[in-house]
């Protein structure tokens, strides 16, 4: 396969609701294969944070398996998942509706600063609104929602109008 010839510069991706299924079975394997067809920059890191109690290298492992089971390439090469890993920077279990948590995390978010500009991207995988809007007074970074809507129009309408506020804020 040729090089890509449009990759993005630095970026740090911050998923929330990194240790759950959804980051699992898809997420961090179409990520993981983006990195295998050289369309991450060299200079990417992805910080984790979910509820669930894992360290570093528990998270690795739990990805690792979700790789295997749901790529589209099948199970990782070791050496190429090593070198992945290398960018799985952190992993911290943290209550979501502390303000405190994203103090932490701003603070983790500017060391990488320290490289030049890198783009922040925020993944939210469950999109609560207080979470939501946290995130969006913390200004940490581009905000990226998952948003899938199943029921009454008028829940749809709610999410929406939510969405919409945070916007304007």
């Amino acid at each position: 396969m040729a090089e890509p010839t449009l990759r993005p510069g630095p970026v740090v991706l911050v998923i929330f609701g990194a240790g759950g299924d959804l980051s699992w079975r898809k997420l961090i394997p179409a990520i993981y294969n983006l990195f295998l067809d050289k369309w991450l920059p060299d200079e990417f890191a992805i910080i984790g944070v979910d509820r669930r109690e894992m360290n570093l290298e528990e998270f690795h492992d739990h990805l690792l398996d979700g790789v295997n089971r749901f790529s589209r390439r099948g199970k990782a090469d070791p050496t190429t998942w090593s070198d992945f890993t290398s960018h799985l920077a952190a992993y911290f279990s943290a209550d979501l509706s502390d303000p405190a948590m994203f103090n932490a995390l701003k603070g983790m978010l500017l060391i990488s600063t320290k490289y030049g500009t890198v783009e922040q991207i925020m993944y939210s995988i469950s999109p609560y609104r207080q979470r939501s809007s946290r995130l969006s007074q913390s200004s940490l970074g581009r905000l990226v929602l998952r948003v899938s809507v199943t029921g009454s129009g008028l829940l749809s309408k709610n999410l929406s109008d939510g969405i919409l506020s945070l916007l304007k804020n």
